[in-house]
């Protein structure tokens, strides 16, 4: 991966009965000048791919991240 000091941060907040926002956030620090532009589009699709699997694993509705910054 183009990254390095990356970590991870997966929460779960409650939204009353039975609904609840799951929270991913990414830090990481791009190596090189044309990743720090590129990798967070690169980002955007590798959690989609993971949001997807955990859906599956753990049901619930299907959700999709909107932004990497």
């Amino acid at each position: 991966m183009p990254i390095k000091d990356h970590c991870a941060v997966m929460m779960v907040e409650s939204l009353g009965p039975n609904r609840s926002k799951f929270v991913w956030r990414q830090y990481y620090n791009t190596v090189g000048l044309f990743l720090k532009y590129a990798f967070p589009g690169m980002m955007l699709g590798l959690m989609n791919q993971g949001m997807k699997q955990l859906q599956q694993k753990l049901g619930g509705k299907d959700g999709q991240i909107h932004k990497v910054m």
